[in-house]
């Protein structure tokens, strides 16, 4: 991995309150985003933060309905709020790491 002030500049481009954020988040941001953020750049799609919009909440609908069922968790709750169900929570971990919860929940 590069080293976090070369990271944290380039995500500066995408998140300008990147600096404000822990060592720890900027490390993932630079893993888990910055790649799909150069993406989005390439295709002309910016990078927002705040609500979404109807269209961007139905996506996600849609997305977590078909997480849902790929791996056959049984509600959006234990999905979303893991730490609630602490007899199940390694188990509900794994598969959320397994199937990429965090890009499957994102694609367009």
């Amino acid at each position: 991995m590069r080293d976090l002030e070369t990271v944290t500049q380039e995500l500066e481009e995408f998140i300008p309150h990147v600096r404000t954020l822990s060592d720890p988040s900027i490390k993932q941001l630079s893993i888990r985003d910055l790649v799909r953020f150069k993406h989005f750049k390439k295709q002309g799609i910016s990078v927002r933060f705040g609500r979404f919009s109807k269209k961007e909440n139905e996506l996600l609908r849609k997305n977590m309905e078909a997480f849902l069922e790929e791996t056959g968790i049984s509600s959006a709750e234990k999905l979303l709020f893991t730490e609630r169900f602490p007899e199940e929570l390694a188990y509900l971990k794994r598969l959320k790491c397994e199937h990429l919860f965090g890009l499957k929940i994102g694609e367009s």
